[in-house]
């Protein structure tokens, strides 16, 4: 009959390395021993578990990944760009309407106010009461010559009516 023990190897190591090992073994339920922590670590370093050039050609792939998501991203920032041109370029454009809206509306503080049907009425054209609103309300916002005044109607909504700016505030 053979001798069945294993060889054993006798370590040296400072007591704080020792302790350190011993509080890793208590942490990880891997390892039921300092020795098998030590056995599989030597294993995993062996195998190439713990290869850095392996390390390193899995950060390039990573680094090269998110190259490709960013050139991705900037892709679509280009295209996200584009179709807002797109969009932009197919929104109405009322510089048409403003000065033949702004033609028509009274003039100053005595003047009665138009509603935007009135003004669409008399501008003529295919153009409606709403989009003769928004035309108003930029003409109001961008050349400060044009006001609205807002009644209450019989429901209780908030109509708006324009003319131009007198010297006196209505």
């Amino acid at each position: 009959m053979g001798d069945k023990r294993k060889p054993q190897l006798n370590m040296t190591l400072d007591e704080g390395q020792k302790e350190e090992w011993k509080e890793a073994v208590e942490e990880d339920n891997r390892f039921s021993s300092l020795s098998q922590l030590i056995r599989t670590s030597v294993e995993r370093e062996l195998s190439g578990g713990h290869d850095s050039n392996r390390d390193g050609k899995q950060i390039a792939k990573l680094v090269e990944k998110v190259g490709k998501l960013e050139n991705q991203i900037n892709a679509l920032s280009v295209d996200l760009g584009e179709m807002r041109g797109i969009v932009e370029s197919q929104q109405p454009s009322y510089s048409h309407l403003k000065s033949e809206a702004f033609a028509v509306l009274p003039d100053g503080d005595m003047a009665s106010p138009m509603s935007p049907e009135e003004v669409a009425s008399e501008v003529g054209g295919p153009v409606d009461a709403e989009t003769m609103e928004d035309v108003l309300d930029e003409l109001a916002a961008s050349t400060g010559q044009v006001r609205a005044i807002y009644r209450e109607n019989e429901v209780g909504e908030q109509i708006p009516r324009y003319r131009k700016k007198g010297d006196k505030m209505q």
